[in-house]
Formats: structure tokens, sequence, C-alpha cells
């Protein structure tokens, strides 16, 4: 058997089951959006290599041609599909993009054209060669060109977000980043297959797709998902093995603790002593720096596989902003705790007093001086009560529980709030609430 035919059927073959075999593991992925454009694109992928297979081997033109329309068809979903997946990935999901039913629609025409190309041959034509081997050979035609360099500039925005996620999400995403291009190799061989005889003028991209399917699905799962929670919010994040040890955290992360960088592999307690304690406690951390003080809270994502704990997400939420003001009301109400203490025991204690000696005058007051012993009295013991208000009061900011509420007759209340006021401004002919008809 030709060596050349074994290798392209070997390639396109194992390309195939390996993204077959990619799928299940897709199906893991938490993102319901992510989950969906990688399952899509392994399914195109592995239909397209089903195609070029088909292609070397079925018998007969028709269904060499045939089933080269199903790889060459595919390929445009495969297209489609990555864009889908590097939206989803990155946050922009595709079911909210602008203008996606005219993308949509513009993939569906130019899957229409190709599946009639046996009608108007503006894709490609075909003939029996004799080289490097025999077989039904692909002529690409103008419009195979103009729409694969369409199709590279449809991936080369895919790419774009990718590496714009590991760029700015901070983590060491570098093994992704290796596997992202990896992707994009096979490409040199698409656009010059038809320039070597070893080489026939086919896509050769599901190779690379098959690579980074399988890196990140079963080598690197986990740091591919870690990276999109992580860039999910402009939250701090650090990713912990089953162990306790650091295995990833983000730009935000390492600015907010620089220990961090380069500290993959080591125990977190021994990089950040501080934040190992309080794992465990839901509580605010304040973290120092030269400039001010932040304060963050931790937030706690198991990553889990069979129902085992594999490792976890950090994600420190700033709440500084929340925290300061926190600490003023603190310190308001212990001010205002203070000023109750201030008027409980000094003012009312005081009050008290000149409201008992002046009780002790009665008797000592001639009927001309009782009008004025009377509004010493109301007013002295108006001030009593006022700082039972107040202490109730401060009270109520002090104490958690929602305060105790019930019916007062307001009518007496106004009777001595009135009265109040006519003693400090006495006029002729006054008289209370109390003599007026109801």
């Amino acid at each position: 058997m030709n060596p050349i035919f074994l290798a392209h059927v070997s390639v396109f073959a194992l390309s195939g089951l390996a993204c077959v075999a990619a799928i299940p593991r897709a199906l893991k992925v938490r993102h319901p959006e992510t989950r969906e454009g990688l399952v899509a694109l392994l399914s195109s992928v592995a239909l397209w290599s089903g195609g070029y297979v088909g292609y070397f081997l079925v018998p007969g033109t028709a269904a060499k041609e045939a089933s080269y329309v199903v790889g060459f068809v595919s390929a445009l979903g495969a297209v489609a599909a990555w864009l889908y997946f590097c939206a989803a990935y990155t946050n922009r999901s595709p079911r909210h993009a602008p203008y996606r039913w005219f993308v949509a629609g513009a993939f569906a025409l130019t899957a229409g054209v190709k599946v009639t190309n046996p009608l108007h041959e503006l894709y490609f034509t075909t003939a029996w060669v004799t080289e490097p081997f025999p077989h039904l050979a692909v002529r690409h035609e103008l419009l195979y060109w103009v729409v694969l360099g369409m199709s590279y500039a449809v991936i080369a925005v895919g790419f774009f977000m990718l590496l714009e996620q590991f760029y700015y999400t901070g983590a060491d995403s570098r093994p992704l980043v290796v596997l992202a291009c990896l992707t994009a190799v096979p490409a040199v061989a698409t656009v010059t297959g038809e320039h070597f005889s070893w080489l026939l003028p086919l896509m050769y991209e599901p190779p690379g797709v098959a690579l980074f399917a399988v890196g990140t699905l079963f080598v690197y799962f986990r740091r591919f998902e870690t990276i999109q929670f992580a860039a999910e919010s402009d939250d701090a994040a650090i990713v912990l093995d089953q162990a306790g040890q650091i295995r990833d955290s983000n730009r935000a992360a390492q600015e907010l603790f620089p220990p961090l960088r380069g500290s993959i592999g080591e125990p977190l307690e021994a990089v950040l002593p501080r934040l190992a304690v309080d794992l465990d406690a839901d509580e605010v951390i304040a973290v120092e720096s030269d400039t001010e003080t932040r304060f963050v809270q931790i937030s706690r994502n198991a990553f889990t596989s069979g129902g085992v704990t594999s490792g976890e997400l950090l994600t420190l939420d700033d709440v500084t902003e929340r925290e300061r003001y926190r600490r003023r009301l603190e310190e308001r109400t212990e001010q205002l705790e203070a000023l109750n203490r201030v008027v409980r025991h000094d003012i009312r204690n005081d009050m008290a007093v000149i409201h008992g000696w002046t009780e002790m005058l009665r008797d000592h007051v001639d009927e001309e001086g009782q009008d004025a012993l009377d509004r010493v009295l109301r007013k002295s013991r108006h001030v009593i009560d006022l700082t039972e208000t107040a202490r109730d009061f401060v009270d109520s900011l002090a104490d958690d529980a929602a305060p105790e509420l019930k019916p007062i007759d307001l009518r007496s209340l106004l009777d001595v709030e009135v009265q109040s006021v006519r003693d400090a401004y006495p006029t002729p002919g006054s008289s209370s609430l109390r003599n007026r008809p109801r």
C-alpha cells in the first residue's frame, strides 16, 4: 500500500476518532454556551475527517465526490462552531451577538453553494490521476480560495479572542496558548498542498483541532475551565489542587498578593499564611499595602471529578468600600452609645434630682408661685422622658434585631408637646387640647 495514501487516511481517521472520543469530555464543561460550541466543533471536525476518509476509501467517482462534499461542508460548519466556541469561552455570548442571523444566513448560503458544486463547479473540479497514488484529484477554483480566505479571517478572530482572554486573565495559560497556536499549524499544509507532490490539495485542519481538543479536555482541562471562571469577573482568583498547593492565579490576585508571582506548586499556607488560616472563616480579610488597606472576602468553588474533589477556585471579592462604610457605621454607633451613657447617667440623674427637689417645694410655694412650680415639674419630667427616648433610639441602632413596635396614644403625646410649647411661650386664654371637642 502506498505510504502517502496510508498517511493521509491515518491522519484524518485518527483526527476524527480523537474528536469523537473528546465529545463526552466536552459535555462536562460547565459553561453552557462553551459546551455547545465545543461539542459542535468536535462533531463538525469528526464529520469533516470522516468525509475525507470516505473520499479516499469509497469506490466510484460519484461516491468520492459526495464524500468530499460532506467533508467540505463540515469544514464550513467547523469554522462557525469555532467562532461560537471562542465567543462563548471569552464571555461574549453568541446568542446575543449583533448581526448573528446575518452571519448564520451567510454560512447557510455558502454551504448551499458548496453542496451544489456538481452543478456549477465553481468550487472545484475533479479528475483521475496516478501520482502520488491513483486517486480522484481535486482542483480548486477561484471561489474556493475566496471562501478559504474569509474562513481564515473568521478563524483569526476566534484566535484573537482566545489569546486576549489568556493574556488579560493573567493565569498561567502558556500550555493553552501553545495548543491554540498548534491548531493553526496545519493551515500551512492547506495553503501549500498544491505545491508538493506528497500533499494532496485538501484542508488539513482536523489534526490541529484534534490536538487542541485532546490537550484542553484531557491534559489541561482544569486550567481550561479555571481561566474562563477567572475571566468572568475582575475579582482576584487563586486555584488550589487537592493538597492545597497553588496551581494558578490571575493577574488581579498577583497584584493584590505579590508573593503569588512564581508560587505555582507551593502550599498556600507557605505563600499566604493569613489567607490559609482564614480560608474556612466567613470573614473579611484586610490586605495591607504601601499606600492603602484593601478588604477582601473569600468565596470557594470546588472542582469535582467523578464525585471526588480535585481542587478548588478561590475568588477574592474586593469589599473595601462596603467594609469601610461598615466600619464608619460602627464608629458612629459607638459615639452614639457614648453620648447615650452621658444622657442616661449624667443628664437624667441630674434632672431626676431636680424633679425630686421641686416636688418637695410644693408645701413651701404660695398660690402665685404654684403655676411656675408646675412648669418646672413638667419640664423636668419632659427632659427625663427625652433621655429615655434617646436611650431606646440608640439601643435600636446597636441592636441587630428588629425593633418591637406597639401602638401609642397620639393625643396624649400631642397634649404633652403642646403644653410644653405653651409653657415656653405663655399666652392669655390658652387651654389644653383635652378641653377641646373631639
